[in-house]
């Protein structure tokens, strides 16, 4: 079981911080995809796993709010059956 993390266009440090939130609350297969748009400069992040799919936007990209995205899969990891 892994945590897949595919991101576009962020700094090293950024990814790590991503990945370190991912591995901390996440249990079992989820791909991450994090993608800058082209059209308004918003972040999208897509979270896959066997049975669901999540999508957020995100205004801003920070190491500070990958670091909340922590809550966040934490709330989806505690959602799953």
């Amino acid at each position: 079981m892994a945590v897949t993390v595919r991101a576009l266009g962020i700094s090293p440090e950024v990814h790590r911080c991503l990945r370190e939130a991912a591995d901390a609350a996440l249990e079992g297969d989820w791909r991450i995809t994090l993608l800058q748009s082209h059209i308004d400069g918003q972040w999208n992040l897509q979270l896959e796993g066997d049975r669901t799919r999540y999508r957020v936007v995100i205004s801003s990209l920070s190491r500070l709010t990958v670091a909340g995205l922590r809550i966040v899969f934490a709330n989806i990891a505690a959602a799953e059956p």
